[in-house]
């Protein structure tokens, strides 16, 4: 069943406590998206979908990249 999780701006980091999460979709000002996408790699989630650019600049993308390819190599 999905949840939505809502409050303050920090309240993203408690989903990631949910074990065995295997993916989300980030819904969120772009700013944020970054931060969420490397945050929830990192905490083992499968599958992260945003709904629109991953970064503010082309540095963000390669960090994006850059987290991605750790979990793949778990």
């Amino acid at each position: 069943m999905p949840q939505i999780f809502t409050g303050d701006n920090y309240v993203w980091k408690k989903m990631l406590e949910i074990k065995n999460l295997d993916g989300i979709i980030i819904a969120t000002p772009w700013e944020w998206h970054k931060q969420m996408i490397i945050g929830s790699l990192d905490a083992g989630v499968k599958y992260v979908g945003t709904e629109v650019v991953l970064g503010i600049t082309l540095q963000d993308h390669w960090d994006v990249v850059k987290a991605a390819k750790r979990i793949m190599h778990r």
